[in-house]
Formats: C-alpha cells, sequence, structure tokens
C-alpha cells in the first residue's frame, strides 16, 4: 500500500488553491491513507492550520498522480516570478531552487540517488517548460530519434539539464535567455559521443581510464556535438553561447582541460556550472548509495588539490542541501 503514496510538504500547498490531484493524510494509529481533499477542491487556510497545530508535518499524494503535483509546483513558481519586482528576482529564483530540492527530497523519501536523481529531471523539465517557455520534452523526443543507440547518453544529458538548470537559478541566474541556454548546452552537450564506437560512452559514464590514444579521440567529442547540432537542429536557441557551453565543459580553472586548455577567466560562467553538473551526475550513475553532499564534498576536496571546480558553485550546492534539508 505504501508504494502507492508519495509525501509532500504541507507547505507546499496553497490555500484557496484549485488542486488536480488528491491529497492524502497518514493515520498512524489505524495504518492508514486517509483522503482529505478531492482533486478539482481547494484547501482552506482554517484546515491547513488545523493540521499544522495537530502537527503533521506532510501530505501524501497517489503515485500516479506525481506529474500533477509537479506541474501545480511550477506552475506556482512561474506565476510569483511573472508578478515579481525586478530587484526581488535573483533572490526569488534561489528560493524557488530551494523549494525544488526541497520537493525533492521529500517526493524521494530517502531513496537511493536514482530516484532523487529522476525526480528532479521530472521536475526541472516541467520547471523549463513553464518558467522559460521551452518544450524541452519535445527536443529530448526528437533526439531520441535522431540518434538511436544513444539512450544512456541522453539520460546522462538530461540529468546534466537538471542539475545545471538548478545550479544556475541558486546562483541567482533568473534571465530567461541564460537559462534557456544553460539548458539547451547541457542537454546537447555530450551528443557527439554518438559518433565515436560504444566503448567511449561506456568508458566515460563509468569513469575508466582511457588509453592515450582513446583520449585523443574522446576529446573530439565536444567539437563532433556541434557539428551534430549544425545538422539537427534549426533553432533560434541555439546561440553563440550555447555553442561554447558545449565546447568548453570539460575545460577546467587549472588550464589543464579541453579541447583548448582555456584558463579561469576564460571559460563562461555557465560552461563551469556544466562542468560541476556533468561530475555529480556520472557520480550518481556509479554509485546509487552515495548522497549529494557526499559527492559535494569530493568535489571541494578535487578542487582543493586539482583547482578543477569552481568552488562558489559548490558551495553554493553544499549551503543550499543544508537548508533544504
Amino acid at each position: 500500500m505504501e508504494e502507492n503514496f508519495l509525501p509532500i510538504i504541507i507547505k507546499d500547498i496553497i490555500p484557496n488553491q484549485i488542486l488536480d490531484f488528491h491529497i492524502y493524510i497518514y493515520l498512524p494509529i489505524n495504518k492508514k491513507y486517509i483522503k482529505f481533499i478531492n482533486a478539482n477542491d481547494t484547501i482552506s487556510e482554517e484546515q491547513l492550520n488545523r493540521l499544522k497545530i495537530q502537527k503533521f508535518e506532510k501530505f501524501f499524494i497517489q503515485t500516479d498522480e506525481k506529474h500533477l503535483f509537479n506541474r501545480f509546483i511550477c506552475t506556482s513558481i512561474r506565476e510569483k516570478f511573472a508578478i515579481c519586482p525586478e530587484c526581488e528576482k535573483e533572490l526569488f529564483i534561489k528560493k524557488a531552487a530551494q523549494k525544488i530540492l526541497e520537493s525533492v527530497n521529500t517526493l524521494s523519501n530517502s531513496s537511493d540517488i536514482y530516484t532523487w536523481n529522476n525526480n528532479l529531471v521530472e521536475l526541472s523539465t516541467i520547471l523549463i517548460n513553464e518558467l522559460i517557455g521551452v518544450n524541452i520534452t519535445d527536443l529530448f523526443a526528437q533526439l531520441s530519434r535522431s540518434l538511436t543507440n544513444s539512450t544512456n547518453i541522453l539520460n546522462h544529458s538530461s540529468s546534466c539539464m537538471a542539475l545545471s538548470i538548478i545550479i544556475s537559478m541558486l546562483n541567482g541566474i533568473y534571465q530567461q535567455t541564460k537559462l534557456t541556454e544553460i539548458a539547451f548546452g547541457a542537454l546537447l552537450h555530450d551528443i557527439g559521443l554518438s559518433k565515436l564506437p560504444e566503448i567511449f560512452t561506456r568508458k566515460f559514464l563509468t569513469q575508466q581510464l582511457f588509453t592515450d590514444e582513446e583520449a585523443r579521440e574522446y576529446h573530439r567529442h565536444p567539437h563532433e556535438s556541434i557539428l551534430i547540432l549544425g545538422k539537427l537542429l534549426k533553432s533560434t536557441h541555439i546561440t553563440p553561447n550555447v555553442t561554447r557551453i558545449i565546447l568548453e565543459h570539460h575545460e577546467n580553472l587549472s588550464g589543464t582541460g579541453f579541447p583548448k586548455k582555456l584558463s579561469a577567466k576564460q571559460i563562461l560562467f555557465s560552461s563551469q556550472i556544466l562542468a560541476v553538473a556533468e561530475r555529480i551526475s556520472l557520480e550518481m550513475f556509479n554509485n546509487r548509495s552515495t548522497k549529494l553532499d557526499w559527492i559535494i564534498s569530493l568535489l571541494l576536496h578535487e578542487q582543493d588539490e586539482n583547482n578543477i571546480y569552481n568552488k562558489e558553485i559548490l558551495y553554493q550546492i553544499k549551503n543550499n542541501l543544508m537548508i533544504a534539508g
């Protein structure tokens, strides 16, 4: 029975707003889920306050209505963002990212990092559609049709896109153009791997070492991604910055990255965000028992030793994980 329900945070529910999904409360004495609010009804502020007094902290939704709850969260963010004064938008977008992380943590309910990542991808995809106005689902479907045998890369890229958008928001990036560029760059950054033998994708995703000859081939994939991009897509969203994000996502602050060994000041901030997002995604792919805070601690340790990642980006994630719980 429990697998049919997912927890949500009571404070996510806005009073006097029509809901598209049923809401349940759990009675531990009876070990039963009781329907509290029907779909298409509203919950009053008085009802919410009564539950808080009774120390209810969570509602529950049916698992098959999770997509409706996700849309409710993202629509709420979009509507509030639309009326937010320009001078307050940076703070608002940071709080919105915290809200997303908190919702993902609650929905995941202490599940493994794989479930957490899937929940983040689902919520972030809707958020991109709602907040930026870009149907990223259609783009993903187009790539899936065009790049056969590339499922693992596309799933990895979806994870990178979701992480990059949330990290960008945590860093106060709210401008539609910038978020669109980050979403497209992150989703498309590794499609060049589809032109290399399958062993390259396998080694990359499992973080195995390449031979010297393999490394030379592997270092071509950012350029291959740009070539594929030009053939597959004719989109106004493919801006010079999207191209830079794709080309620069393996550059690092020490100047030892590829393909151009750029220094820290030469690397676009959005590319630095994607570099962090990609490493997090790979750690999640290879170790389902790990936790995100452990991954960030690992990256901070590597940063201290090798000067690879932007430490400010890492600390923004670390500090906001603490806030989101």
